[in-house]
C-alpha cells in the first residue's frame, strides 16, 4: 500500500500467497507512479492465509519513500499490530528493495 501525498498516488496491490512457508520469499515487483515521492510511505502488510478460520494479520512495515536508497536491500524488523517488535518470539525481519526512476516511479 501507498500512502501520504496527494490522492492519485494512493494505491494498493497484493502478492501471491505463498504456501506453508516459515520463511516465505515473494521475489515480485510492483509498480507505483509518484506524483509526490517525496511525501509517499510505503506500507508492506503480511497476513497469515487462512480459509477456515479467517485470515490473521502478522504485521507491518512501513518505509518513507523519501528515505530509500535506489537499488539497496533494507532489512528492516517486523512490527505486530501495536507497533511493537514482533511479540512471538524470535525476531522476524522484512528484506526489500526499492528502485526509484526518474519521475517519481518506484518499483518494489
Amino acid at each position: 500500500t501507498v500512502a501520504g501525498g496527494p490522492s492519485q498516488d494512493r494505491s494498493h496491490q497484493k502478492s501471491k500467497t505463498v504456501e506453508n512457508s516459515k520463511n516465505p520469499s515473494w521475489n515480485e515487483t510492483f509498480r507505483f507512479d509518484l506524483a509526490s515521492p517525496e511525501l509517499a510511505v510505503v506500507t508492506l502488510e503480511f497476513w497469515d492465509d487462512d480459509t477456515v478460520s479467517g485470515d490473521d494479520y502478522l504485521g507491518h512495515v512501513s518505509l518513507p519513500v523519501s528515505e530509500v536508497v535506489k537499488g539497496k536491500e533494507l532489512r528492516v524488523p517486523l512490527l505486530g499490530a501495536a507497533l511493537e517488535l514482533w511479540p512471538l518470539g524470535g525476531r522476524p525481519e522484512v528484506v526489500v528493495r526499492f528502485d526509484v526512476a526518474a519521475g517519481g516511479a518506484i518499483a518494489i
